[in-house]
C-alpha cells in the first residue's frame, strides 16, 4: 500500500500570503479563495474586492496559460476585453499581469487585474502551485477605486511552503 499526504513534497501546501488593507476594507470569504477583502458599500453598489487563490497545476505548466485562460474568460463576457500583459516584481517574486474589463448587467463596467506567480515543484514530477491576485472594481468608484486594488496587491507578501525535515512525498 502506498500513502500520500498533503502537504508533503509532491503536494506542497499554499504559501503564507498577507495584504495589506487600506481604512475601510474589511476581509470576507470568498469561493476559493486563500484570502478576500472587500469595500464596504450599499447593499446595491458593487464592492471593490481584492483576492488571493492558490492553485495546483501540472508540472509543465506555465503563466502564459493563465493568460490565455483570462483572455478566454472576456471573450466570453459582454464587452469583454483585456489589455497587453505586463511584468512586475512585488516581494522578491516576480508577476505577469493582464487587466480585463467587461459590462455586467447590474454593476456596469467592472474592471480587474490579475496578476500570476507560479511556485515550482518542490521535488521533481511535484505540483506547481500557481498564486493568482485579484483585484476588482466596478460602477461609479471604479476610477478612485482601481489604484487602490493594486496599491493593496502590491503590498502582497508571499513566503513559500517548505518542507518539514523528515516529510517526504
Amino acid at each position: 500500500m502506498t500513502t500520500i499526504s498533503s502537504p508533503s513534497e509532491l503536494f506542497p501546501a499554499p504559501p503564507e500570503v498577507s495584504l495589506d488593507l487600506p481604512q475601510g476594507w474589511e476581509p470576507t470569504t470568498a469561493p476559493g479563495a486563500l484570502l478576500s477583502a472587500r469595500k464596504p458599500g450599499a447593499d446595491r453598489d458593487f464592492m471593490s474586492n481584492v483576492l488571493v487563490r492558490v492553485e495546483h497545476r501540472e508540472d509543465d505548466f506555465t503563466v502564459d496559460r493563465a493568460v490565455e485562460e483570462i483572455r478566454a474568460t472576456a471573450a466570453g463576457r459582454a464587452q469583454g476585453e483585456t489589455a497587453g500583459v505586463f511584468r512586475g516584481e512585488i516581494d522578491g517574486c516576480v508577476f505577469d499581469g493582464i487587466d480585463l474589463s467587461w459590462v455586467d448587467d447590474r454593476a456596469g463596467t467592472l474592471l480587474q487585474v490579475h496578476l500570476f506567480h507560479t511556485l515550482e515543484p518542490v521535488v521533481p514530477g511535484g505540483a506547481v502551485n500557481l498564486l493568482q491576485l485579484v483585484g476588482t472594481c466596478g460602477g461609479s468608484a471604479a476610477a478612485t477605486d482601481y489604484p487602490v486594488i493594486k496599491t493593496i496587491i502590491r503590498s502582497a507578501r508571499v513566503v513559500p511552503w517548505k518542507a518539514r525535515s523528515g516529510v517526504r512525498a
